[in-house]
């Protein structure tokens, strides 16, 4: 975001999706320097964008059964709870068998390789969005996705890559949106 929160070096924003939401928010892999990547602001949903998102997705009746955000990049499918090591969702199992599905799928496209993990084994970080519907709203299944690539071109993705990141990614959403629907039928 580029909120100001009165740093007297003139930084402006907070990491909004990693670190704003509320649950387990500031306990862990955050700063609390206003100038720093991964300053999570003065309290949860200090931030108006995550404030509206929260608020709508909480009038939403059903719960939505699918939290999911995308990132550049890592080519990562990451899976709650990211918030402590070996803290995991009571349905860790489920969760993590439909990134490795979607990531599975995912490569079937264009032999992108992306690593479905436990977010916290990739560093722990309290107060990110996927924790927060899974663990408070009670989404079943939440998930980010870190889209391509490794670092070479890091978030500048040069632009014959789009329309391959998009197929692939598509591929890896027809798994998740399918295991949706097949729940439906259950």
């Amino acid at each position: 975001t580029r909120s100001d929160h009165g740093s007297i070096l003139g930084c402006k924003g907070v990491d909004p999706n990693r670190f704003n939401w509320g649950f387990h928010y500031g306990e862990h892999g955050v700063s609390h320097n206003k100038c720093q990547e991964t300053y999570c602001g003065p309290e949860a949903f200090s931030e108006v964008e995550m404030r509206n998102i929260r608020d709508f997705v909480q009038t939403l009746d059903p719960v939505p059964v699918l939290g999911h955000c995308f990132h550049s990049y890592s080519q990562l499918w990451l899976w709650p709870y990211g918030y402590a090591n070996n803290a995991l969702p009571d349905n860790w199992q489920e969760i993590k068998q439909l990134a490795v599905d979607a990531s599975d799928a995912l490569y079937q496209v264009h032999g992108t390789v992306f690593d479905p993990i436990n977010s916290a084994d990739l560093y722990p970080a309290a107060g990110a969005s996927d924790d927060w519907y899974r663990g408070v709203l009670g989404s079943r299944f939440s998930f980010t996705t870190e889209l391509r690539d490794t670092g070479s071109h890091g978030f500048v993705l040069p632009k014959d890559q789009i329309i391959p990141s998009g197929e692939e990614m598509w591929a890896g959403f027809e798994v998740v949106i399918n295991r949706l629907m097949e729940l439906e039928m259950e």
